[in-house]
């Protein structure tokens, strides 16, 4: 049986400036998590990129850099490594209705329905 390391991130339900959340996890075969690692660091340093990786910082400036790492990620056999997400239309969430008027509450359910 494989074991996985999973990542995740979300893009915040309480950011007034998007009317979307975006619930992202990549999935990593325990063994190939250390290959994984390495060759994002190399493009990473390659393209002088030194922050965390985050699609809000995807500047045209580093464009080349995350395009790098996204095409890498499709190389990678489908069965050590995978990708999913969810968007949530934050207008469409009735927080009072199924999350008893909590924002944090409906956050985790979402992260639990994943």
């Amino acid at each position: 049986m494989k074991e996985y390391y999973i990542y995740c991130d979300e893009s915040s339900i309480n950011n007034d400036g998007n009317d979307f959340m975006i619930i992202g996890a990549i999935f990593v075969d325990k063994e190939i998590k250390n290959q994984v690692k390495n060759k994002i660091n190399k493009i990473k340093k390659r393209h002088g990129y030194y922050k965390e990786l985050k699609w809000s910082k995807a500047t045209e400036r580093y464009l080349p850099a995350y395009k790098e790492i996204v095409d890498y990620f499709y190389s990678i056999d489908g069965k050590d490594f995978r990708f999913c997400c969810i968007e949530v239309d934050k207008r469409k969430i009735k927080y009072n209705d199924y999350h008893n008027g909590d924002e944090e509450l409906a956050f985790y359910s979402f992260i639990m329905n994943y």
